[in-house]
């Protein structure tokens, strides 16, 4: 029986003509799935993700992920981390991406909330906040113990594959299938030349897995449409996570057995 060959490519649509560079009639939309986002002007991602603009030009970059493979990896030193949910738990990163709360006993922030708001981040902890869904992230008293910046992402909390954004310093965050596609968005707009991502193994379901694929799918045409010059690669990925990745005919992300920054 032949496999299901998914192809989801991207398509940017911008209407009208944007004022101070904020418009709010822009949209992007994935072409085939029946997913367009209208761009969202954000305050606060202005007050706190703008000054990271191209702030990384031409360096590397590691994205710590939550699957099993990601404490399997060595990480040398001279890279520069960005981590999410519980990762901080056993490795120290320079940027943590936190935006919703999980469950107790997951890997989100109730995983363990205290030791994660006191963990010290190398450069800046972000704790995520969406309008649509005001209690999904952490609760906004713990901004000041965490010593956190927060960041705006859109879009109902679900699976559903979803457009992602460039200008995340001036509209929030696209896509909602995992916090990694946040912590990747920040990374292309941060300037990084090169990105390994490690232990992005898929969901806890198969289910799961094959959106964060799609999505996937989604991350390599916005990477390949708008940053030309990135290169993003999937390190030591498990085996249903390779065999899934033979499923999408569009996903050509390389992948590596190991790096060095």
């Amino acid at each position: 029986m032949l496999r299901q060959k998914y192809v989801i490519p991207i398509f940017l649509l911008v209407v009208g003509d944007p004022i101070n560079g904020v418009n709010l009639t822009k949209t992007v939309c994935i072409l085939r799935a029946n997913s367009c986002l209208r761009l969202q002007p954000s305050a606060l991602n202005v007050r706190n993700v703008l000054p990271f603009r191209d702030r990384h030009t031409n360096e590397t970059g590691v994205l710590l992920c939550n699957g099993p493979t990601r404490d399997l990896v060595p990480i040398p030193k001279t890279c520069v981390t960005l981590g999410m949910n519980d990762v901080v738990l056993t490795r120290p990163v320079d940027y943590l991406f936190e935006l919703d709360k999980g469950t107790p006993g997951g890997s989100g922030w109730l995983q363990n909330h205290r030791a994660i708001d006191e963990a010290i981040c190398g450069i800046q902890k972000f704790y995520g906040f969406n309008r649509l869904a005001p209690n999904f992230g952490p609760p906004a008293n713990s901004l000041a113990r965490a010593n956190a910046s927060l960041i705006e992402w859109t879009g109902t909390p679900s699976y559903k594959i979803r457009p992602l954004v460039q200008d995340v310093g001036r509209y929030a965050f696209g896509s909602s299938s995992s916090t990694a596609f946040v912590a990747l968005q920040f990374a292309l707009y941060a300037g990084f030349k090169r990105l390994y991502v490690v232990g992005c193994d898929g969901g806890s379901t198969l289910g799961h897995s094959k959106n964060i694929i799609r999505e996937w799918v989604v991350a390599q045409d916005f990477v390949r449409s708008i940053y030309k010059n990135t290169e993003v690669m999937l390190v030591n990925p498990t085996q249903r996570m390779s065999a899934l990745l033979q499923d999408f005919t569009q996903l050509t992300i390389n992948v590596a057995s190991s790096f060095t920054c």
